[in-house]
């Protein structure tokens, strides 16, 4: 998670103080507080539309056909408009002309389906809020991209390029809940900037990313990924790791010279300890791991530019 792009107009406002009740926190109090409003009781994460958390219980018990989810899906018309728009697109469809979201279901498979929802949900309604809108816009885009790549990385090497694509797009989720937690109001938080609690959010973003991931339903695998995507190398051998894992790994760093990292400038400079698993020997290793070879490096970035580097 970087980027050394230059600092555009609309980073200053992320110098604004965090306003809420109460005198000024440091960080680590800060960083306390935040997980601490997760775990209590009466705290509700931020949730999928409720069409889209039946998505994804129909699609993993993989017992629907494609006609029931197709009439579940209808019960919420925009996302299913949507869902029906970029599956007929030329990069999901290639040639192949969907009539139905039916037609379209089928082509994608349950897991392919929800993935397309998650993604779909999270870039309408799940993570907003209007002072770091910003900042959620950039972080979505980064996680749009870290799972595309991820899905081409996976299904070069072998893997599952579906699993791949959610672990992608997860990765980062316990980013953005942090920040939207931060918007609703943690008590004392008032002299705190968000670049300067950034080390903070992440400190605690792969533990709070796996209690959303948890209320949302995620597979386990993917979970794990949210975890340990920052320390997905340490102390493991060729027997022990998670390809997956490594997977993530690999994109989250890739799509930063492509200019989808997932920090600001400011945000960059104020990084935590995390960083230090941002290394060439790292990388190196991983891909080791994996079995990638020079071909595949340069088959896997022909793809990554046809794409990725457009949108997301």
């Amino acid at each position: 998670m970087a980027t050394t792009s230059p600092k555009s107009d609309h980073e200053h406002h992320l110098d604004a103080p965090i306003y809420s009740a109460g005198a000024a926190l440091t960080e680590s109090e800060l960083l306390s507080q935040v997980f601490d409003q997760f775990k209590r009781e009466d705290y509700r994460p931020p949730a999928l539309p409720d069409v889209a958390l039946e998505v994804l219980r129909l699609t993993g018990e993989g017992t629907a056909n494609a006609a029931e989810i197709a009439g579940l899906l209808s019960q919420d018309p925009v996302l299913a408009a949507d869902a029906f728009k970029i599956a007929s697109s030329p990069a999901y469809s290639g040639r192949y002309k969907a009539r139905s979201l039916q037609d379209i279901i089928t082509r994608l498979g349950h897991d392919g389906l929800r993935n397309l929802v998650l993604e779909l949900s999270m870039n309408m309604r799940v993570f907003k809020c209007p002072p770091y809108n910003d900042v959620l816009e950039r972080l979505r885009a980064h996680s749009v991209c870290v799972a595309r790549l991820s899905k081409i990385i996976a299904e070069r090497v072998g893997l599952d390029g579906e699993a791949a694509y959610l672990a992608g797009l997860m990765h980062d989720l316990g980013v953005m809940a942090s920040v939207v937690a931060l918007h609703e109001g943690v008590n004392g938080a008032r002299s705190l900037s968000l670049n300067s609690a950034w080390a903070a959010i992440e400190a605690i973003h792969g533990d709070v990313g796996v209690l959303v991931a948890h209320s949302w339903g995620l597979p386990e695998e993917a979970i794990w990924v949210i975890q340990h995507h920052h320390d997905v190398l340490s102390g493991v051998n060729l027997s022990q790791s998670n390809p997956t894992g490594l997977v993530a790994y690999l994109a989250d760093m890739w799509v930063i010279p492509m200019q989808f990292g997932a920090l600001t400038s400011e945000q960059w400079a104020q990084r935590g300890p995390y960083a230090k698993h941002q290394t060439k020997h790292n990388m190196l290793q991983a891909m080791q791991i994996l079995g990638m070879t020079q071909r595949d490096i340069i088959n896997i970035r022909d793809q990554a530019q046809a794409q990725i580097t457009d949108s997301p």
